[in-house]
């Protein structure tokens, strides 16, 4: 079992550091803990240059617990792991899509950070309000895979994408629950939101995401005055490891390297 540290209300989150060199915290999307993460593999390839901190975000991997997480516990959370990871001195921050969108909130209400760099943070979705009504509704009918397959849905993955991830929706489907916070997470990244952001952030975009997403990324770089997002050669809503990691590395040298 990893490491622990208490969180501000007394839960337990577990978190984990590989790698040598400045700190480097990984903030990790909505539906996945540490095992199932797109970081996973990005981790891999930034621990040569960083020491990579993950951790399990509040409801998922070893940080379950029956208290739901809430919009306040998550960026109280990530404060509590970002001053475990790195005593006395702010560490640099990853967030990828809504792992992004927690950052930014997160940075926005004044949580330290070093520098900040984000993969389309989601943010101005529609219909938030009868997405959670439906995620909840199907959880509480039993239903928590329908959950996910709705969720990607909405978020605009390709059918033929959610066809082949069946064995993975069901992975997914025990963390259906905490759908709802990320979801007013992306609701609250706002014009004024975002515009209390002090960190030096750089925002990323994949060529090959649809506009939307794209938008995202668009829309964090205007408000957090970072000028237009870097846009990357990647796949739809992601950007090969070594392509990231080099990226994030450049962005986060010493002034000097």
């Amino acid at each position: 079992m990893s490491p622990t540290l208490t969180s501000t209300d007394g839960v337990e989150i577990h978190w984990s550091a590989e790698g040598s060199g400045p700190p480097l915290v990984l903030v990790d999307p909505i539906l996945v803990d540490r095992t199932l993460s797109p970081n996973a593999s990005l981790a891999a390839e930034l621990r040569e240059t960083f020491r990579v901190i993950r951790y399990d975000r509040r409801g998922k991997g070893e940080s379950a617990t029956r208290l739901d997480p809430t919009l306040d516990t998550e960026v109280d959370d990530l404060r509590s792991v970002l001053a475990a990871a790195s005593p006395g001195e702010p560490p640099a921050v990853f967030g990828f899509s809504s792992g992004g969108s927690l950052a930014l909130l997160a940075a926005s209400r004044g949580v330290p950070m070093r520098a900040l760099v984000v993969l389309e943070p989601p943010s101005r979705i529609p219909d938030v309000d009868a997405v959670v009504a439906r995620t909840l509704t199907a959880v509480e009918e039993g239903r928590p895979a329908d959950a996910v397959r709705a969720l990607f849905a909405y978020q605009g993955m390709p059918a033929e994408v959610v066809d082949q991830m069946g064995e993975m929706i069901e992975r997914l489907a025990v963390y259906a629950p905490t759908i709802p916070v990320d979801l007013r997470i992306a609701e609250r990244l706002t014009v004024p939101t975002l515009s209390r952001v002090t960190a030096d952030v750089l925002v990323l975009a994949s060529s090959s995401s649809p506009p939307q997403l794209i938008e995202f990324s668009r829309f964090a770089a205007e408000n957090t005055g970072s000028g237009e997002p870097l846009l990357l050669d990647g796949d739809w809503h992601g950007i090969p490891d070594d392509v990231l990691a080099r990226e994030v590395a450049r962005f986060l040298a010493p002034p000097d390297a």
